[in-house]
Parts: C-alpha cells; structure tokens; sequence
C-alpha cells in the first residue's frame, strides 16, 4: 500500500456490475483495485488522498464502503473519517462526487446493519418502512 501503514478498513464491491472493485481506506488515502482485469495482478486504479480544501478539513480515513449509483457504469465509494464528512468517490470520474457534511463528532462506523435494520422496519410506525428499507444507503 502507497500509504505504508495498517489498512483501517477493507470493502468488497457487492453492489452493481462492478464486482470486482475492491477498496481500503488507511491514514489519509482511499485506494481503489481491481482484482479481475490484470490477470493475477490485484491493480491499484484510484488513488485519493484526503487532503484539505475549503470544503472539507480532510484528514484521516477509517471507514469505507460502497454504495449504490443509479448510473450502471459507475460505482460509488463512500469513505469517511476524522473530518466528520462522508465524500463519496465516483469511480467512473476518479474523483470525489458527493461531499456529506452535518456531522458534529468523528464517524466511528460507516455502513449498514441489515439485522438491525430489519428489526427496525418490523418496529416501525405505519408508513416509515419506506424510509429504512433501502440496505444500501449510509447509515
């Protein structure tokens, strides 16, 4: 890894056509692979280093996972950290294309408890189910 530290977090891409993207957030770079194009090569093609602008404060990643896009030729990872932002990386532009902001303290988990979720929508009132059932989107 470019980042020459321990990996914080590790995502497979199960989500879309893009199976074989595969992504580790560590210090304060997101690393996107590809393990199916290159034969036995596991192929670094993103790199994004979270660094400050004057949208966000940047810093540290620990948490990465994908998300789903309602474009088929691209996928989106969601990584987060320190900052208290969530930037959300298109994989089809390279590039950060979302930018969540609202958070008051560091992120400590980035992803989706589908128990927990499951179990929330038989607990819900009548007409909320349609706001938790989506397994994919940021909890």
């Amino acid at each position: 890894e470019n980042h020459y530290s321990s990996i914080e977090s590790i995502a497979f891409n199960k989500i879309g056509h893009h199976k074989n993207l595969v992504a580790t957030v560590a210090k304060d770079q997101a690393n996107i692979y590809d393990n199916q194009h290159v034969g036995e090569a596991f192929d670094l093609m993103c790199n994004l280093q979270n660094v400050k602008t004057d949208y966000t404060d940047g810093g540290i990643l620990n948490h990465c996972t994908w998300v789903e896009s309602q474009v088929e030729t691209n996928s989106l990872l969601a990584v987060a950290g320190e900052s208290k932002d969530i930037s959300v990386i298109s994989v089809q532009d390279l590039r950060v294309k979302y930018l969540m902001k609202g958070h008051t303290e560091e992120l400590k988990k980035l992803g989706v408890d589908i128990a927990a979720e499951a179990q929330a929508a038989q607990e819900a009132p009548q007409g909320l189910e349609e706001q938790i059932d989506d397994p994919n989107r940021l909890a």
